[in-house]
């Protein structure tokens, strides 16, 4: 569905998002870890680290950005 009227995304979003939806974005270290592994031997050897930067999360939590209320919800 191609659907860009705002009432009805915040709709959706209030009955489905709230629910379904982090609270917060995280990055599970050992998911990247599992796919790195899927790429063969070079790759499962490589630390997961190396492809994740977490600073921008990092700055979001400090300001309490996951703590607000979502924009959508009225």
């Amino acid at each position: 569905m191609r659907v860009d009227d705002p009432e009805i995304l915040a709709e959706v979003y209030r009955i489905y998002g709230v629910k379904q939806l982090q609270k917060n974005i995280s990055i599970d270290l050992e998911g990247v870890k599992g796919l790195l592994k899927g790429l063969g031997t070079e790759a499962a050897a490589a630390n997961p680290t190396s492809f994740v930067d977490t600073s921008l999360l990092q700055e979001l939590e400090r300001e309490g950005f996951f703590q607000t209320k979502s924009r959508c919800q009225r």
